[in-house]
């Protein structure tokens, strides 16, 4: 799998965690020339901290629920994406999660920071097969859209049918500023998404679109 997604890399950005590492960060010039940052989430909070500060658990705080708290505290891996101002990211960023089997738990939390009048395309993929014996997908997503910013954000998951997920997903939009969210839900044993939405300005914008089958 690492080395078929390696392989379509030419065209996107990709970062891909295994249960709960990440194990591959692949950016492209075409975005580092554009100020775009892709990588996983341990690795900005070395190197790009003050980016994090005012984002990181401001929308998701740990006293939401039990899942939350379990999450702040046995977060494993994420994702972070920033787009400077005016900036339109020249190429798709694609996420992909992969469970290898029973017993794993991954906890990742995702931050995306778009700027203002930023654009950017993100398409999260969360896949494993069916085994025996459970494993537990605990994720969270924050998503932090500057005035006039655009982000359109595609999740498919088709877990196995031994995989429990459930995720808490928050957004804030700012004035004049579009999130285009679509969630195609195709596997899993029980799968639970909370996700709520803060229209911070006139004009802000949410669309969500969901399609389930199982």
């Amino acid at each position: 799998i690492l080395a078929r997604l390696a392989g379509e890399a030419g065209n996107v950005a990709l970062l891909v965690q295994r249960d709960g590492d990440v194990v591959l960060e692949q950016t492209h010039p075409a975005l580092e020339r554009q100020g775009v940052v892709v990588c996983s989430l341990d690795r900005a909070l070395r190197t790009h901290g003050e980016l994090l500060k005012d984002a990181l658990g401001s929308l998701l705080e740990p006293d939401f629920d039990w899942y939350a708290a379990i999450g702040a505290a046995l977060r494993s891996g994420g994702a972070f994406v920033f787009v400077p101002d005016g900036v339109a990211a020249a190429l798709p960023i694609r996420i992909f999660h992969w469970l290898d089997g029973p017993g794993r738990l991954a906890a990742p939390r995702s931050i995306f920071v778009l700027g203002r009048d930023a654009k950017a395309t993100v398409i999260e993929e969360q896949l494993s097969g069916t085994a025996e014996g459970i494993a537990f997908h605990l994720g969270g997503t924050e998503v932090f859209l500057g005035d006039g910013s655009k982000l359109a954000f595609a999740t498919l998951q088709d877990w196995g049918r031994n995989v429990y997920h459930y995720s808490n997903q928050r957004a804030r939009i700012g004035r004049g500023a579009e999130l285009q969210w679509i969630q195609t839900i195709l596997g899993g044993r029980m799968t639970k998404t909370n996700s709520y939405f803060d229209l911070a300005g006139p004009g802000a914008q949410a669309f969500v679109h969901g399609f389930m089958f199982g």
